[in-house]
């Protein structure tokens, strides 16, 4: 034990991460798990994880809803999830973490919204339900099980933005449709509102996401310009002038291109500061 500390200090070699003490990690994943058994509130669940740098877990799959199942010690308490509709309007269902997760496991007749006081979504604990979701007010007491990452960072790394992202998702899709734009690794995300279904007469709808590489921004090159306005053209490619139409020269002031040139040309030496020199230079021998 003591020549293996003696390696960690020396060469700077750790041991292989963790979950805190009382958290589970799912196995293949970097994250970790914590089932709490004291019923809170949405809000105050959230808060308890936030204080971990960790989110109500979400659940993407069904390998992840097994897995949270099984960390269900009490069956007298419903399990809230990271999932609802209350921070958008009525019907439309996000996760905390990772929206672009499309995983659903409602149980019959689920959501049933309550006339609008249903807006966050548990796992409910018994058994018998296979462990389904149903929607609750968010001031209900419930269970919870908060989700963190191995390392110890937050769930919350922000992407970073991107402004041709963000022009190409409002023009993309129909409005009010794309309610989120995110820019990682070089990629556009974009959420985008989807209608699933009816459900107890609203319309039930979820985030899709869609993937695709930034559009280039547009910029001015002139000599990749189309226009066919002359004064262009030249500036950007002076021997095109003597090329250009016959017409297209005639059109110009003939006085204008005879009288430009000699005069430039014939001025430039008069002006020229070398010859003064020289003049100088012979006066001091």
């Amino acid at each position: 034990m003591k020549l293996f500390i003696a390696v960690v200090l020396l060469f700077g070699v750790s041991p292989a991460q963790q979950c805190l003490v009382g958290w589970t990690q799912r196995p293949n994943t970097n994250f970790c798990y914590l089932y709490k058994a004291t019923p809170k509130s949405y809000s105050a669940a959230m808060d308890d994880c936030t204080s971990y740098n960790g989110v109500i877990s979400n659940v993407g799959d069904q390998a992840e809803q097994d897995f949270i199942a099984g960390l269900i010690t009490s069956q007298t308490s419903d399990v809230w999830i990271g999932f609802s509709d209350g921070s958008r309007h009525e019907g439309i269902w996000i996760w905390l973490y990772e929206p672009c997760k499309t995983y659903l496991n409602w149980d019959a007749g689920q959501p049933s919204y309550g006339n609008g006081g249903k807006d966050c979504a548990v796992m409910k604990s018994s058994q018998a339900s296979s462990h389904r979701w149903d929607d609750r007010a968010c001031t209900n007491l419930n269970a919870y099980v908060c989700k963190t990452n191995l390392d110890g960072t937050s769930m919350f790394d922000l992407a970073s933005f991107n402004m041709e992202c963000y022009i190409n998702c409002l023009t993309k899709f129909p409005a009010g449709t794309c309610i989120g734009i995110e820019y990682r690794n070089n990629t556009c995300i974009y959420e985008i509102i989807t209608y699933d279904h009816t459900s107890n007469g609203v319309n039930t709808s979820y985030i899709a996401c869609t993937t695709e590489l930034p559009p280039q921004p547009t910029t001015d090159a002139p000599s990749t310009t189309t226009t066919t306005d002359a004064t262009t053209v030249a500036a950007a490619h002076p021997t095109t002038a003597a090329a250009a139409p016959p017409t297209t020269a005639a059109a110009a002031p003939p006085t204008t291109a005879a009288a430009v040139p000699p005069t430039t040309a014939a001025a430039a030496p008069a002006t020229t500061r070398p010859q003064g020199g020289k003049k100088n230079c012979k006066k001091r021998q």
